[in-house]
C-alpha cells in the first residue's frame, strides 16, 4: 500500500527516481496522519500521542514557491 502511494506521488510530482527513499518516507508519514476505517475514523498518529495532528505544515510536493527578500 505504501509502495504504491509513493510510487503515485513521484509520478505526478515528475520527480526522479533518485528521491524515491525521500517520498516513500513522506507517505508513510502521511499514512500515519490519515484516517482508517480499521481504527475506527482515528489515525495512528492520534492514537499514538492521543492529540489531533497538526497539518498546517504540509505542503504539496513540487509546488511553486517564492521568496520574500524585505
Amino acid at each position: 500500500m505504501l509502495m504504491n502511494k509513493a510510487h503515485t506521488m513521484l509520478i505526478a510530482a515528475n520527480l526522479p527516481y533518485f528521491l524515491w527513499d525521500e517520498v516513500y518516507l513522506m507517505a508513510s508519514y502521511l499514512h500515519s496522519l490519515a484516517t482508517t476505517e480499521s481504527l475506527n475514523g482515528k489515525t495512528p498518529a492520534k492514537l499514538w500521542t492521543g492529540r489531533k495532528p497538526n497539518l498546517s505544515h504540509l505542503r504539496e510536493i513540487r509546488c511553486q514557491a517564492f521568496v520574500l527578500i524585505k
